[in-house]
């Protein structure tokens, strides 16, 4: 088990880690820019005719960002191409609503929620693919290649060269070629204070400061206290929407009557669909809040806050971005905030019980 979790860690610290790099640094690119525009009073650059969008250089970022790749060697500078990539990709994606509209409108409506919608789907897919990737011989041994190649450029740290050494126990079949690639790595000298082993031990440490903050009893109940308070305020909007609504199709029912006239006010499947769901994203998460008050259900209870917070994030919240754009970022974040504390916890509480999984 413990080879497996490694195994897992080796993958994601060279696929999963640099997807997420270029999927955070085109967020970031995309409220940066928007932000910028917005505080200049959305400038043109070019004189005359000439309008040059900034959708170009995204372009160009992508083009620098794969002659790094074809030409570059090392996990490192596959790095910096996932973060020059990531900077075009965001430039590039920002100028959606132009290329969907006849008019050219970088301000359509719908455009930030196709471009939430494109970066969830995109993390979710990825994210599978990576970490349901079966750890077979050739692919311990080719990740263990890449780890070599670090290691001859001078940036492989130990940390890393340990997990590759896990790697290489975890074979089925060991050879002689994999057992020549262990004398080498292990005779070889390591990267000392590098990059990367400066964030490995930042690493680390954030990790144990994190483990003592959610077991500090203060923290604990400010934390549920925010998350209570959230959820109730959730669920009074929806009762009050739920409030609304019924009263919106009582009217809608008594003019509908009055000389079998159509007033337009019906509800399409959209309207039910945000409705029933949010309802039960909202339904999930205060009873996982409340399971968690329980002693032994407490595992339950945050496990429910975490899916519950999850499937609002991918059914619920594109709505919101189509409808108010850049306003619903902030309880984008929140959410996130919330779904990676309760992930967190959860976590915590399954490494501090034995026998649990």
């Amino acid at each position: 088990m413990a080879n497996r979790a490694v195994g897992r860690d080796a993958v994601g610290d060279g696929a999963l880690l640099r997807f997420e790099i270029f999927l955070f640094v085109s967020i970031a690119t995309v409220l940066v820019t928007r932000g910028l525009l917005a505080a200049a009073g959305y400038p043109q650059v070019g004189t005359g005719e000439l309008h040059i969008a900034h959708v170009l250089w995204g372009g160009l970022l992508l083009g620098v960002a794969v002659v790094i790749l074809l030409i570059g060697m090392g996990t490192q500078t596959r790095t910096w191409a996932a973060f020059t990539a990531g900077i075009g990709f965001g430039l590039f994606i920002d100028e959606l609503g132009k290329f969907l509209t006849k008019d050219v409108n970088y301000f359509y409506t719908p455009a930030v929620a196709i471009m939430y919608v494109v970066f969830v789907a995109a993390y979710l897919l990825v994210r599978s693919l990576t970490l349901r990737r079966k750890l077979s011989d050739e692919l311990r041994m080719a990740l263990v290649g890449v780890a070599v190649t670090d290691q001859a450029l001078g940036e492989l740290d130990g940390v890393r060269r340990d997990k590759v050494l896990i790697l290489l126990d975890g074979m089925q079949i060991p050879t002689a070629f994999s057992a020549s690639i262990r004398l080498a790595l292990e005779s070889h000298p390591v990267a000392k204070g590098s990059r990367r082993q400066w964030l490995n031990r930042l690493t680390s440490v954030s990790g144990q400061a994190l483990r003592s903050l959610a077991g500090n009893t203060v923290v604990a109940l400010i934390a549920w206290l925010l998350l209570t308070v959230g959820v109730g305020l959730r669920l009074n909007l929806y009762i009050d929407y739920l409030s609304e609504t019924i009263e919106l199709t009582r009217i809608n029912n008594e003019l509908n009557a009055l000389g079998n006239t159509t007033t337009g006010l019906g509800f399409g499947f959209y309207f039910w669909y945000l409705l029933i769901a949010n309802l039960f994203c909202a339904a999930t998460v205060g009873v996982g809040l409340i399971v968690v008050l329980l002693p032994k259900s407490r595992t339950l209870g945050l496990w429910l806050v975490q899916w519950g917070v999850v499937l609002d994030l991918l059914f619920n919240q594109f709505s919101t971005f189509k409808t108010d754009q850049f306003r619903a970022l902030t309880s984008f974040a929140v959410e996130v905030v919330v779904m990676l504390m309760a992930r967190h916890l959860l976590n915590t509480r399954r490494l501090s019980t034995p026998g649990r999984r």
